[in-house]
């Protein structure tokens, strides 16, 4: 992890309103980083959030940075009341994917309440902005929202909500490599639990509410119960 000390990222936990944030935007390094065995409650922010961009601020030269080998396991988060999502954002830029992300071991609970035109919104790229999740607006997936990832594998993860949610459980755009096991999603849900688009190798088995599928490549495809 050398280029962590000269090159500027941020880790953030603020238990008090935020959630969990690992964002480099201006050329640094984030590898082989485990975050386990934490709760959070009331989160006004996004419980989990993933960030790779290209602000680039630094030295002139210094090219986009990483965001690989992330394992996140063991973590409950209770009450959120993000308007953006209720479980997390992993979001990297088109020509610099987020790599290797390992999610196990989740129970994440939100007060739901999304609308059908938030899950018809598209979300700006917004490759050289700021790493807030605010900045992105309304995000169409009630759970998890991953966008230009390489390789993410989540296992165990259990997800609902407090009132009722419109947007997809899970949205993926431009992933390849995304293996889901044994999730569990609101029995009740009248919404999609997966909405894919230009997604290679999908995997989904084992699984509440969904039936187990194997997908080499889809442009744009939608799961529901």
């Amino acid at each position: 992890m050398a280029g962590l000390k000269t090159l500027p990222f941020r880790i953030a936990f603020l238990t008090a309103a935020a959630g969990f944030a690992l964002e480099s935007v201006d050329g640094a390094l984030l590898e082989d980083i485990t975050f386990t065995g934490i709760t959070m409650r009331d989160c006004t922010n996004t419980p989990l959030f993933l960030r790779l961009g290209s602000r680039m601020r630094g030295p002139a030269g210094v090219p986009v940075g990483t965001l690989k080998r992330v394992i996140i396991s063991n973590v409950v988060s209770y009450n959120s009341a993000s308007q953006f999502s209720g479980g997390g954002l992993i979001m990297g830029i088109p020509s610099n994917p987020i790599e290797d992300i390992k999610i196990n071991d989740l129970y994440m609970e939100h007060r739901g309440g999304g609308t059908r035109e938030m899950a018809a919104r598209v979300v700006p790229q917004m490759e050289q902005g700021y790493p807030e999740p605010y900045r992105f607006g309304d995000i169409p997936a009630g759970g998890f929202f991953i966008r230009n990832v390489n390789n993410i594998e989540m296992t165990n993860v259990e997800l609902s909500w407090s009132q009722p949610d419109a947007r997809p459980v899970f949205y993926l755009d431009n992933v390849k490599g995304a293996e889901f096991f044994r999730l569990k999603t609101p029995k009740a849900a009248n919404s999609p639990i997966f909405e894919l688009k230009n997604v290679e190798d999908f995997s989904v088995a084992m699984s509440r509410n969904v039936k187990d599928v194997h997908l080499e490549k889809v442009a744009q495809r939608t799961i529901s119960n």
